[in-house]
């Protein structure tokens, strides 16, 4: 289920700062929301990304200043 952006929309005008945590799962998933929501950023969760190889081209694309990485770890 893709984030709502209207509801982005209203929390950025009531001046939030806002950082999508939408199961990125490629560089064109993560253009497409950066294109279409008014986040200050996105989170990347290492279970939501096709492959380790794939960061080097998701931080290429967006910049490391507009990510932030998410691990879950398992006991």
């Amino acid at each position: 289920r893709e984030p709502s952006v209207s509801v982005a929309t209203e929390l950025v005008s009531l001046g939030f700062t806002l950082w999508w945590d939408a199961g990125i799962r490629d560089v064109g998933h993560a253009k497409e929301l950066r294109r279409t929501a008014p986040v200050d950023g996105l989170v990347l969760g290492l279970e939501s990304i096709e492959s380790m190889e794939s960061l080097p081209e998701l931080v290429k694309a967006l910049g490391a200043e507009n990510l932030v990485m998410s691990i879950d770890l398992r006991a």
